[in-house]
């Protein structure tokens, strides 16, 4: 059995969402994929990654890249010494793209848009990273600045 699902951007306001605020968000053509096959033990593969569970012990989060799905298992109350099944999940979101505040890409293009005369500005994931919000009284001067650092598209 496979499904996925589309991978969502924040444009302005994440994660206040989660606390009952609001936010503009939209999905992306990036998906994250989940495939689960018949096995003789309960195995994850997370992107190429695997581990072998085989009691509630090996569920427990250690801050490595399985956690999530560990986490997945434990509420789907998953008992790993009667499951038999093999799963694998991968994302076409490449990791550490700068889809965060904190990506590179999106970094100097801040750097660039406030040595411009930003007045502010502010991290917008929406794909690849190389997308923020930018307020100024110059925005073609600034789509200038911003595409010669590195941006992709800009629009008024």
């Amino acid at each position: 059995m496979k499904t996925s699902a589309p991978g969502k951007a924040g444009i302005i306001g994440n994660p206040t969402d989660m606390y009952g605020g609001s936010a503009v968000s939209c999905f992306i053509s990036e998906r994250a994929h989940c495939r689960l096959s018949s096995s003789d033990e309960l195995t994850v593969n997370v992107s190429g990654d695997t581990v072998r569970i085989s009691d509630r012990g090996g569920l427990s989060p250690d801050g490595g890249r399985f956690d999530l799905v560990k986490a997945a298992l434990q509420a789907l109350e998953v008992d790993p010494a009667a499951s038999r099944f093999s799963m694998r999940v991968w994302t076409d979101v490449p990791e550490q793209a700068g889809l965060g505040g904190s990506g590179e890409s999106n970094e100097k293009l801040i750097e660039a848009a406030l040595a411009h005369g930003a007045f502010g500005t502010k991290p917008a994931g929406a794909g690849h990273g190389g997308t923020i919000i930018a307020l100024t009284d110059d925005p073609d001067g600034m789509a200038e600045v911003l595409l010669e650092t590195g941006a992709g598209k800009s629009s008024d």
